[in-house]
């Protein structure tokens, strides 16, 4: 049997390498995140290049923690259909313009017939009023529909 594919998003890894926070709500992320991910060999994961482009941003010793952690993870390719379901999801308000790359992270998984795209992004992505708008665009086109889902909600759904 195949295992799910999930496209690990740079918040997920981001929240998983971080000093544990004095903020309940964070603390509680990082813990789903945490538990997450001693399951990750339940599935296939992936990233893309904008993923290690976001993570190797910022401090260097955290950006180095964050590479390592998926320095084992393949990286899917970026292609032509990607940006145009990408432009897509931004002219259609699906996403905003500002956040062209949420658009891009969902774009590849769409492309590429990933599972899951894991996420900590509430705004844009794993955002409840948005993940409908997100998927009729995905539908529309004839790609894959990720699901899109915060670690909790994957954790949770598989349990």
């Amino acid at each position: 049997m195949k295992q799910p594919t999930v496209y690990i998003e740079s918040s997920v890894i981001s929240v998983h390498t971080a000093r544990p926070s004095r903020n309940i709500q964070l603390l509680a992320r990082q813990q789903y995140t945490h538990d997450w991910w001693e399951t990750i060999d339940r599935y296939t994961p992936y990233i893309s290049q904008i993923v290690q482009d976001e993570i190797a941003k910022g401090d260097v010793s955290a950006a180095a923690k964050r590479l390592k952690l998926v320095d084992w993870v393949p990286l899917l390719p970026f292609v032509d259909e990607v940006d145009r379901l990408a432009g897509q999801l931004l002219r259609e308000k699906a996403i905003p313009f500002k956040a062209r790359d949420d658009a891009l992270h969902i774009a590849i998984a769409a492309i590429h017939s990933v599972d899951y795209v894991l996420i900590w992004n509430m705004t844009h992505m794993a955002n409840p009023f948005k993940r409908q708008h997100i998927a009729d665009i995905i539908r529309q086109s004839r790609f894959s529909n990720p699901i899109i889902l915060t670690p909790q909600e994957l954790l949770e759904a598989s349990q």
